[in-house]
C-alpha cells in the first residue's frame, strides 16, 4: 500500500502478474525483468499515469518503490503480510453516515 495523491494505491504482485488500484483507476498487467524489474500495466479506463514503471525493492524487502514513466513522483509501497492490513488503515466507519435508510426493502 502507498499514498497516491489524495488517496491510497494498492499493488499486488503474484509471479509475473500485477494488479494496481490507485486514484480511482484499476490496472493490471505484467511484472517482468527487462534488464531491470518493470511493471507494464493497462488501466480499464484508459488512464496511462501508471502504465509503466521501474521497480526497486529495498534491501530489507519491506518496501518497493515504483518510478513511473508518466509521473513526476514515485510510489513507495509497504509490504503487507497476507491477512494483515498495513498500519494507518481505518478501523471504523466514518461519522455522519445517513441513519434514515429504509428497512422494508424487498428480499429475494
Amino acid at each position: 500500500m502507498a499514498k497516491a495523491g489524495d488517496g491510497a494505491a494498492i499493488l499486488s504482485i503474484s509471479g509475473k502478474k500485477a494488479v494496481l488500484m490507485a486514484d480511482k483507476h484499476i490496472c493490471n498487467g505484467e511484472y517482468a525483468d527487462m534488464g531491470g524489474k518493470m511493471l507494464m500495466l493497462k488501466c480499464a479506463d484508459g488512464n496511462t499515469d501508471r502504465s509503466a514503471g521501474k521497480v526497486t525493492a529495498s534491501a530489507d524487502g519491506k518496501t518497493l518503490t515504483v518510478d513511473w514513466d508518466a509521473l513526476a513522483k514515485n510510489d513507495t509501497f509497504i509490504k503487507a503480510t497476507p491477512g494483515d492490513l498495513p498500519s494507518g488503515m481505518p478501523t471504523s466507519l466514518p461519522s455522519g453516515l445517513p441513519t434514515d435508510v429504509p428497512t422494508d426493502l424487498p428480499t429475494g
